[in-house]
């Protein structure tokens, strides 16, 4: 999916300084060719396929050149990798977000909610799933991206629980099962007609619950 990145300004510029501005255009530059690049790759994937797609295709229909491409994107496969990376950012900032009093659970399941809600307003995300599904190559490139995103998951956990006593292995467990509990609860409200977001995540963590007791 793809989640829009926020900007962040460096520490010693002023909101308002020049520097600042500049450097905020430029980084907003930056990424609205990213995006016009990996949403052209999306649409011509969803068109004539993962495999039957060509980088020179991608780059005609962008209007960009091939250098430009490959300043932001390493591969194909990267293009389809981007949906992990900007997961990983999603679930971070609701992790951070929740409530100090909630439990790890709650947590879990507020992520969860949020991203997948998010997810369901973006455009491009019925052809980002059918893609996943018909080309073992592009799912493959999806996962490729899974430890990044368990590690950045895992640091948001670590950083909510560091003065927990609990052991070392907690946030690392935690990630694991969110990321797994997203992917299933997405894909099952996705095949039951995009019903109600939080019933499908409730149904899918409580039956994670039940099978770990």
């Amino acid at each position: 999916m793809n989640v829009p990145t926020r900007l962040r300004t460096h520490p010693s510029e002023s909101p308002r300084s020049p520097a600042a501005t500049g450097s905020n255009l430029n980084a907003k530059k930056q990424e609205f060719v990213r995006n016009s690049i990996w949403e052209t790759a999306i649409d011509l994937f969803a068109e004539r396929g993962f495999d039957g797609t060509t980088i020179d295709e991608i780059v005609e229909a962008a209007g960009v050149s091939q250098r430009t491409f490959f300043r932001y994107f390493d591969s194909k496969a990267d293009l389809m990798g981007r949906t992990g990376a900007n997961l990983a950012g999603a679930l971070c900032e609701t992790i951070k977000a929740c409530p100090p009093a909630y439990s790890p659970s709650q947590v879990m399941r507020e992520a969860i909610v949020h991203v997948i809600t998010q997810a369901a307003g973006y455009a491009r995300l019925e052809k980002i799933i059918q893609i996943a599904a018909r080309y073992p190559a592009a799912k493959q490139a999806q996962a490729s991206r899974t430890p990044e995103v368990q590690n950045a998951v895992a640091q948001a956990y670590a950083r909510r629980m560091k003065h927990s006593r609990k052991g070392a292995a907690t946030p690392e467990i935690l990630a694991a099962l969110t990321i797994a509990a997203f992917e299933i609860a997405l894909l099952s409200w996705h095949e039951s007609g995009r019903g109600d977001v939080a019933k499908t995540v409730d149904e899918v963590v409580n039956t994670m619950r039940r099978l770990l007791v």
